[in-house]
């Protein structure tokens, strides 16, 4: 029950929250929230939108699909509506989040390891798990997006981001500036300030905050740097 109450928690207390999950960490109920919220956001997005024609048109826009035929064209629709294709989109959406937070939960605990760190492998799990509860706002954007604006207006790399892309025109816009404005949305400095708050429980005393933060974004700014490298 505790563990319930904290996943509301940390929407108006997070210091409180984190330093609760720090010293008693619960891993099980925000995983299954995080999995719930996703699960959800599939299921919306696969019966309201038809993910091929996103895809298809986000890639065009990045000059992708010129050299698909007509015929590789029509054999990549038929794969993307099979039932079978539509139900692993499902089952690996469900998932991701949960292999997500495990990952950076990983990467933190070698990176504070180096600088100073005093917590469990659990703990730094489970911080991570509830930093990523506010996620829950970027799943009801997208759920809205996709009810309520026209299919043919939405892009697959702008569902559920509340930040400076939003405001801008990406038509004539480098896409790899693009890239790098859709990954500064509110939610995301949300997760990373919750970690920064988190972790602080979970490192040696001499940590500073500053040293977290930097610890933290810096690992963000990498990440960052590796969509723009893509884009």
């Amino acid at each position: 029950m505790e563990s319930i109450s904290l996943l509301a928690k940390v929407f108006w207390s997070p210091g409180e929250t984190m330093f609760k999950v720090a010293k008693n960490p619960k891993v099980v109920a925000p995983l299954l929230f995080i999995t719930l919220s996703a699960i959800v956001s599939v299921l919306v997005m696969t019966s309201y939108v038809n993910m091929f024609e996103m895809s298809m048109r986000m890639q065009e826009q990045q000059g992708r699909v010129q050299q698909m035929t007509p015929e590789q064209r029509a054999q990549a629709m038929q794969f993307a509506n099979n039932p079978v294709f539509k139900i692993l989109t499902v089952v690996a959406g469900s998932v991701f989040p949960t292999l997500m937070v495990l990952a950076i939960a990983a990467i933190y605990f070698g990176l504070f390891t180096l600088v100073g760190r005093s917590g469990t492998f659990k703990a730094f799990v489970a911080v991570t798990a509830f930093a990523f509860i506010p996620g829950l706002v970027r799943t009801i954007a997208t759920i809205l997006t996709v009810v309520i604006v026209p299919q043919s207006q939405i892009m697959l790399d702008e569902l559920g981001s509340i930040g400076p892309s939003l405001m801008v025109d990406r038509v004539g816009m480098s896409p790899k500036l693009f890239a790098a404005l859709s990954q500064l949305d509110v939610v995301s400095i949300w997760i990373l300030s919750l970690l920064v708050i988190g972790y602080g429980h979970l490192t040696s005393k001499g940590v500073s905050a500053a040293t977290r933060a930097v610890c933290v974004f810096g690992v963000f700014l990498v990440y960052v740097g590796f969509r723009v490298a893509l884009a």
